[in-house]
């Protein structure tokens, strides 16, 4: 068991960091990492020094790590942000001043749910916020265009039956923020209506993503655009199912169609082993 530290030391904890923040300022680091520390409470507000060169910073594996400083938000370089294995209850919204960052990993912490400002990630390529406390991922999400991996196993993810009718929308999805994002404009909500939709996000299906919108009409123009996305998932999702078995390649069937017995039986074979092997 973690022995509890003084306030006092607690304090110098935070100091040895700073300096050590200092040190890599001064060598001109590009990646900092700090690692396996069971004393650790709150990330310093002095981690914005390191602005200039820093790409990669690595704060994980710090049990008692419960909070984070607006002032990473200052760290616009950074392109691969770990902050996986702390007890971090929530993630500031300055996070989505980090346009560059391609790699995300908060898994493993007490999160409840992303902040909405992960919208303006447009780069991020890979998103780890498994086993946590997350019933939703926020709309922002969709706009991703360059996730290519998402792991959200292990959190108490909505089911389509969750939030089936409006009454059980109003039990079980997320509770909204003071702004939200109405299509990602941060308005104050006189009133929220709140829509929850499922999607299929980097090959996983039935994310749960949640929308915070504040009228009505806005709501429903919400929905009909999730129906159409939905629509367009499914036909992707066909198109690439009959393309790895090669029933949508027309090259393929061309060449299918020109070749002896012999050679249409090696296709069917071939095909046959992919519907198998799927």
């Amino acid at each position: 068991m973690t022995a509890h530290l003084s306030e006092t030391e607690e304090e110098a904890v935070e100091d040895q960091l700073c300096e050590d923040f200092h040190d890599a300022l001064e060598r001109g680091e590009t990646s900092f990492y700090f690692c396996h520390n069971h004393e650790l409470k709150r990330l310093p507000d002095e981690v914005k020094i390191l602005k200039p060169n820093l790409t990669v910073l690595h704060i994980d594996n710090c049990y008692q790590l419960s909070s984070l400083p607006p002032s990473i938000g200052n760290l616009t370089s950074l392109t691969w942000l770990n902050l996986s294995y702390n007890n971090l209850e929530a993630l500031p919204s300055e996070i989505g001043k980090l346009r560059h960052l391609e790699r995300l990993h908060v898994n493993n912490n007490r999160l409840s749910e992303l902040p909405h400002e992960i919208w303006n990630l447009k780069q991020l390529q890979e998103l780890q916020a498994d086993t946590n406390h997350i019933k939703a991922l926020p709309s922002g999400v969709l706009e991703m265009r360059s996730l290519r991996t998402l792991f959200v196993h292990n959190n108490p993810l909505l089911r389509p039956d969750d939030v089936a009718d409006e009454a059980s929308m109003k039990l079980n999805a997320p509770q909204p923020p003071p702004a939200g994002d109405c299509d990602q404009s941060r308005c104050r909500f006189r009133e929220c209506f709140v829509h929850v939709s499922f999607h299929t996000i980097c090959d996983v299906p039935q994310v749960p993503v949640v929308h915070y919108l504040a009228s009505q009409q806005l709501l429903e123009q919400k929905r009909a655009v999730c129906e159409e996305r939905l629509q367009e998932e499914a036909q992707r999702h066909i198109g690439n199912r009959g393309f790895k078995h090669g029933l949508e390649n027309p090259e393929q069937s061309e060449r299918q169609n020109n070749c002896s017995p012999r050679q249409r039986t090696r296709f069917a074979l071939s095909r046959t082993y992919f519907s198998d092997t799927k």
